[in-house]
């Protein structure tokens, strides 16, 4: 992006050659290894800013540039998905209550928060390939009653959400084939299928012009072009780096402290619940399928990655393109109860903690809660945010953020006038209060081996922190861990 507007450029030479960056290297300049799609919406806002703002002649780099430009292009995306997930819980003859349960589940349970408020491409894709599925859905549901000349463009529309989902994140294009096939196994007319598919067409033919222009072939990916040694290994097996899964990564991406799907977002229980829901009721049971089949796949594909812990990060972050589609059978299974809220609970508590302090977490830390997460909260360290701008420092600073959600949810909660449910399967209380205990023990009994792995990781990121004045307490939490991390093994550490 900021090699295109300021260099007009596809290479990245001018502003990294660092073998270590995501980098691909082809016939002598370094490209992004990243998925296309995300730097090509954000060229026009970071085009307006470097032509039309007073911006226009600070570092490419500089925060506030970095800030506008992630809003636009995965802050708002996050944002209208919310919305769109809850008119489409409606179509689905969800009540108003439930649906908006679903959405505050996903919203602040999930680690899509966490991505929303970073450069990355993951959610962006969740967002547009749901937009297209929920225009799908639409027309589909529309078949009855007949079509009008404006479904024409909500057809086109469709492709080309689906095309910008695919070229921000690869994985996507596996949605993008089941998405072709659900919309071609439906009564929508062919026009309107043929205009679907027109729409994605310019998104595939860009992203094969720009395989073919950086690294020689239209099937010549980035990932296939790796400039660091160990990730060019692994992305040289099976396909794009993804073999048979592994047993053992497919256990972490579930229940692990660090990456676990269902340890760290719990409340995706209910989805897996509701399944069964969707699949008695036939109304649904094509869209139960196609849910069930990306869910799967995309378990089948992270746990078949070379890297499927992928690197430094909290949850599995190579799901978060699927997860609004998983969270939609959660609506219904949904009951107002203890049981409920009580995931809900730990879902946010951990989502909600990491999102507001750190979320960059190495991959050898086996428990980030209390082995990272809350001692940067000790250490009176927070994440940039409205309270830090007010002048409040350390862990107060969240206090306007918290009392301003509590408040909005407080408010859509009483609008929605969502009764008690009593009827709660026996078997849902069960899988819940196992689920729950199993968190909480692990919470406080796993941990990282040497421990002083673990101190070395606080004293690397007290040291990052303490050179941006972020500590409240001061360079005293660094000076502890770096002696920690600098005495033998021997020494118990």
């Amino acid at each position: 992006m900021v090699s295109v507007v300021d260099y007009q450029k596809l290479y990245v030479d001018d502003i990294s050659t660092d073998k270590n960056d995501d980098l691909s290297f082809s016939n002598g300049h370094y490209y992004s290894a990243k998925a296309i799609g995300v730097p090509l919406i954000g060229i026009p806002v970071y085009w307006f800013i470097r032509n039309f703002t007073p911006l226009a002649g600070t570092n490419p780099f500089y925060d506030p540039n970095i800030y506008i430009v992630r809003f636009f292009v995965a802050t708002l995306p996050f944002a209208i998905l919310g919305a769109v997930m809850f008119g489409l819980s409606r179509r689905m003859g969800i009540d108003r209550g439930k649906s908006l349960y679903m959405v505050l589940a996903y919203s602040f349970g999930s680690i899509a928060l966490n991505h929303s408020m970073i450069f990355s491409g993951h959610e962006t894709s969740a967002a547009f390939c749901f937009f297209s599925f929920a225009i799908i859905y639409c027309l589909k549901k529309k078949a009855a009653n007949g079509y009008r000349q404006r479904d024409l463009l909500y057809s086109f529309a469709a492709g080309s959400f689906l095309g910008i989902g695919a070229l921000s994140d690869y994985t996507a294009m596996y949605i993008a084939i089941l998405l072709v096939i659900y919309i071609f196994a439906t009564k929508i007319p062919i026009k309107l299928k043929l205009l679907f598919m027109l729409g994605g067409i310019p998104f595939l033919t860009l992203l094969l012009l720009y395989n073919h222009h950086c690294f020689g072939s239209i099937l010549s990916f980035s990932y296939n072009n790796m400039s660091n040694e160990e990730f060019m290994g692994g992305a040289s097996q099976g396909f794009l780096g993804i073999t048979l899964p592994d047993p053992d990564a497919l256990y972490a991406i579930l229940l692990s402290p660090s990456r676990g799907l269902f340890f760290i977002m719990p409340v995706f229980l209910y989805s897996f619940l509701g399944f069964f829901r969707m699949l008695k009721n036939r109304k649904h049971t094509h869209e139960a399928i196609l849910i069930i089949l990306i869910f799967t796949g995309y378990l089948f594909i992270n746990s078949g990655f070379y890297g499927w812990h992928a690197g430094w990060t909290y949850g599995p972050r190579y799901l978060v393109p699927m997860l609004p589609f998983l969270a939609i059978p959660m609506a219904f299974s949904l009951q107002r109860s203890l049981w409920f809220f009580l995931l809900l609970g730990l879902s946010a508590f951990q989502v909600l903690l990491s999102s507001a302090v750190f979320f960059h977490i190495p991959q050898e830390i086996v428990n980030p809660l209390p082995e990272i997460i809350i001692p940067f909260i000790s250490a009176g360290f927070t994440a940039i945010n409205a309270g830090n701008m007010a002048g409040i420092k350390g862990p107060l600073s969240l206090l306007p953020v918290i009392i301003t959600a509590l408040s909005l949810i407080a408010l859509l909660i009483r609008s929605t006038r969502y009764r008690d449910d009593n009827q709660i399967p026996q078997f849902n209380k069960i899988l819940a209060a196992i689920l729950a205990l199993f968190i909480v023990l692990s919470l406080s009994m796993q941990s990282t081996k040497p421990g002083k792995t673990v101190h070395c990781a606080r004293a690397h990121f007290f040291k990052i922190a303490s050179r941006k004045n972020l500590l409240k307490k001061g360079i005293e939490p660094l000076l502890i861990e770096y002696k920690k991390c600098s005495q033998k093994e021997s020494s118990g550490y």
